[in-house]
């Protein structure tokens, strides 16, 4: 028995083609046998139990035939694409623990029952980053300095979604816990970062998504590298030994 899933309307915020994921999940075969999967419309055919497929604005009638080999069933689902009646302006910052904008941050979103991601753009001088969403729940993503960060919010309830970095001190200390000055930092994602140089008390410091990285310390050309989540803590220390 074919079942194609219940008839739907989709939004388009931008006014062009969807991405939606097709339920064939509701069929079955009375003897239990297993089911082939075929649907047909305005992209063709495709196989499968729930395929995606792109579908441009209008209404779609979209056809699902199942077999188990010997016999087969078909069922219909019509998906309509529209664009919205009205549309929200929101606002994606990245900030620091400061409060202060963070440029260069690469936003994205997509609606919570959708799988890809639609690019938003990057962060301006000032952090922010302004798109027009019809009003619904979304996960949104900022990516920076290779950490990405992902925050699910209904923009019914509030238009400004913000991502915010912690500040990370990275220390080189003595046996004796005093600070040394001149110990030079990278820290590493995709490639290794420069932070800077210890200061007189032996910190310097970096604004970084919260995630997991490789920190990197070179004193008298001997370098010592350590992995840490600055979730659970936020201070990078490097020790000599005596």
């Amino acid at each position: 028995v074919a079942h194609a899933g219940d008839d739907r309307i989709i939004e388009s915020p931008t006014g062009k083609e969807v991405l939606v994921t097709l339920d064939g999940t509701g069929s079955y075969d009375p003897d239990g046998d297993t089911l082939s999967y075929t649907w047909s419309g305005p992209f063709g055919e495709i196989n499968g139990i729930t395929p995606e497929v792109l579908l441009p604005l209008g209404e779609h009638v979209i056809t699902l035939a199942v077999t188990d080999g010997e016999f087969t069933d078909s069922d219909t689902v019509t998906i309509s694409i529209i664009i919205p009646s009205e549309t929200v302006n929101v606002i994606i910052k990245l900030i620091d623990s400061h409060g202060n904008g963070i440029e260069g941050g690469i936003g994205a979103y997509k609606l919570m029952y959708e799988t890809i991601w639609q690019e938003a753009g990057i962060t301006d001088n000032q952090g922010e980053i302004h798109i027009a969403l019809v009003p619904d729940k979304y996960k949104f993503s900022m990516e920076y300095s290779g950490v990405v960060n992902t925050k699910t919010q209904d923009i019914r309830e509030n238009t400004v979604v913000v991502f915010t970095t912690t500040k990370v001190e990275v220390k080189l200390v003595d046996s004796s816990g005093n600070g040394i000055e001149g110990g030079i930092v990278h820290y590493h994602r995709d490639t290794w970062e420069n932070i800077g140089t210890t200061g007189p008390d032996g910190s310097t410091y970096i604004e970084l998504l919260p995630g997991h990285y490789k920190f990197s310390m070179e004193y008298l050309e001997v370098f010592n590298i350590k992995n840490q989540d600055i979730r659970e803590d936020n201070r990078v220390i490097f020790t000599t030994t005596k």
